[in-house]
């Protein structure tokens, strides 16, 4: 398993640890050639977040003359 893979895993359990989710609640997920499966067989999908600070315009550069 790759190292990011078991922080990931660690993460998780850490987290239903401290919130007091069951952790056999949490479903294994699996990676068969590019896709990744649940236990049960079904497709597993990841959907991306993406952080954008607030407050700060990147986009504006301001010059004094």
């Amino acid at each position: 398993m790759r190292a990011s893979s078991c922080f990931a895993a660690g993460l998780a359990l850490a987290g239903a640890f401290f919130t007091g989710v069951d952790a056999a609640a949490i479903q294994t997920v699996t990676r068969n050639g590019r896709y990744l499966y649940t236990a049960d067989g079904n497709r597993f999908y990841i959907k991306g977040v993406a952080y954008q600070e607030q407050g700060k315009d990147m986009s504006v550069n301001i010059k004094s003359t």
